[in-house]
């Protein structure tokens, strides 16, 4: 508004539906009595909204207010007017006539919410992110919705001043009702809910927007680099692993056990890298394990599973170990992670539960927890075959009561060997091709040497010398384990003589006796060329034989001599 400097200027709404904010500067919001007249009021109010109040101007003739909306406010065109007719100046006396008020209409409509989902489709147990506008209110509340699943609220996103929101969430953990199914879900974004008892609940006469996305079960996949590894290489097993963060892997052999976890990046993808130093040769079976929706692996090594500190008393753990069994004491607290154990949970306020087999015999998990102490044993790996042992774990990994998933894969570890393909004997200046194969890992460095068998010592400067060359190559993946290796030598350099030919690595060297031969010396051939000749046509010759007719039978006796000496 712009008027008189200082003075005091009446403004109306037309309806009931707009909020004085309080604390602005200029507004009266008590009561000014003068002894003129007139005099000035507080605001006039139905409900929470104003209906008329009095503003001061500045000592420029100007002021700014504001005026809300709320949620409940009625859609409808509105009125405001400045009664300038009316003003009073700092004394409350009225202004000298000829003062307009002036009017400004304007039409109050629901604002809109927007909502949509950063992906159609998420893995259960992954977090989302939704985000969209809303226009409304200062707050979107967010419910879900599926099959068998009410509308239910699930939590609350404050509004940017751009009238922007985005949230990111779990809704495994954000739906406390229960456990959700993999399934399609509708996420609402609501600019206002109707409390009903104490809970929010969703109510359509607000401002609103919906998106679907489906939830999908969680997967686990696996496979070996290799179905051979030499010992002392590293197994690599990759992968990917849905809405979880680790993994756990255990390796089944003759009379070996080994278990470890396994770390998932952000993209699902893993790798795991199995030390082979400790394994003897042989067959080996390899279960990786997947938590699932609980996020607890349901089944697991004994002595990764105990020890399960009492929050209470944090240093003294709330269990006790006997010969044979961890006894746990639940009459002081049961933390969440009991949930990490086979069967049926712990129940706080029980005088004990059954825990696992300690110590380092890895046993397997149990299917029975009862106060009585009694444990079923799942297996106890140094008591089974390795094939058996495998196959255990994954029969109760299928069991119905636990949702872990899992992949088997097999390996086998082998000696390291290095051998070479045949090579046969070569030209002086031909190219020299030298392969093998080995099973050993890629991108192992392989020398190989050809060496005179008659070699002697050179100048210790030289790098090669007519008797001796040096190559190195790296080892190439193959199939099944069967990795290869190869070079080419140029042997223009090398005397004619006899040569070893040695491949080596570290620990492993093969070889064999090839000759570099002199080159072939060309050899000149002669070759009679037949050529043809024209007969001439018979000339009658009355002249008696003379010694040219000598000459030319004598040439035909030197032919037929000739001829028959070939032969």
């Amino acid at each position: 508004m712009t008027g008189t400097p200082s003075s005091y200027v009446k403004v109306t709404v037309s309806d009931a539906g707009l909020i004085l904010r309080t604390g602005q500067s200029g507004v009266i919001y008590t009561p000014i009595l003068a002894e003129a007249a007139a005099c000035i009021t507080a605001p006039t109010l139905s409900g929470a909204y104003v209906l008329d109040f009095w503003v001061k101007l500045s000592s420029t003739g100007t002021s700014t207010v504001e005026l809300d909306s709320g949620s409940n406010s009625p859609d409808k065109a509105y009125t405001i007017k400045a009664l300038f007719s009316s003003s009073l100046d700092s004394l409350l006396a009225p202004l000298p006539a000829g003062h307009t008020d002036k009017t400004v209409k304007f039409t109050l409509e629901m604002g809109a919410v927007t909502t949509n989902a950063a992906l159609e489709s998420s893995y259960l147990g992954n977090d989302i992110t939704i985000s969209g506008t809303n226009t409304e209110s200062d707050l979107v509340y967010i419910f879900i919705k599926g099959s068998n699943v009410p509308t239910t609220y699930l939590l609350t996103v404050d509004v940017k001043s751009d009238d922007t929101w985005t949230t990111t969430f779990n809704p495994k953990t954000a739906y406390t009702a229960s456990a959700l199914d993999a399934g399609t879900y509708t996420f609402y974004a609501t600019s206002d809910v109707t409390v009903v008892g104490g809970v929010n609940t969703f109510d359509s006469d607000f401002a609103y927007a919906s998106v679907s996305v489906a939830l999908k079960q969680p997967f686990l996949s696996g496979s070996a680099a290799s179905s051979t590894v030499a010992k002392g290489d590293k197994i690599k097993i990759t992968g990917t692993a849905e809405a979880t963060d680790n993994l756990r892997y255990y390796v089944f052999g003759t009379n070996k056990f080994v278990t470890g976890t396994i770390s998932v990046a952000d993209d699902a993808t893993y790798t795991a890298e199995i030390e082979t130093t400790d394994l003897a040769a042989g067959q080996y079976f390899v279960v990786i394990q997947h938590p699932m929706y609980d996020g607890n692996f349901n089944i697991g090594p004994a002595d990764h599973l105990i020890g399960v500190p009492n929050s209470i008393a944090p240093l003294v753990p709330n269990y006790r170990v006997t010969s044979t069994m961890m006894v746990i004491d639940t009459t002081t607290d049961v933390p969440s992670q009991f949930t990490y154990f086979v069967g049926n949970n712990v129940d706080p306020g029980a005088a004990s539960g059954a825990g696992y087999f300690p110590g380092g015999a890895a046993i397997i998990g149990g299917n029975t927890q009862t106060v009585a102490n009694n444990i079923s044993i799942l297996f106890d790996t140094n008591s089974r075959q390795s094939a058996n042992a495998a196959e255990a774990l994954c029969q109760a990994l299928d069991s119905q009561n636990i949702d872990d998933i899992y992949v088997k894969l097999t390996f086998i570890v082998a000696q390291p060997t290095l051998t070479m393909n045949p090579v046969s004997d070569v030209t002086k200046g031909s190219a020299l091709k030298v392969s093998g194969t080995t099973n050993l890992k890629e991108g192992t460095v392989v020398t190989v040497d050809v060496l005179s068998t008659a070699f002697t010592a050179v100048d210790k400067t030289s790098v090669n010398s007519a008797s001796f060359i040096t190559l190195t190559t790296k080892v190439v993946k193959g199939a099944d384990g069967a990795n290869t290796w190869e070079v080419t030598f140029d042997t223009t350099g090398l005397n004619v003589d006899t040569y070893t030919i040695q491949a080596a690595t570290e620990d492993l060297t093969t070889s064999t006796v090839i000759k570099v031969l002199e080159k072939p010396t060309a050899t000149a051939t002669a070759t009679a060329t037949a050529t043809a000749t024209a007969t001439a046509t018979a000339t009658p010759n009355n002249n008696p034989p003379g010694f040219g007719a000598f000459l030319a039978l004598a040439g035909l006796g030197a032919v037929a001599v000739l001829v028959l000496r070939r032969d």
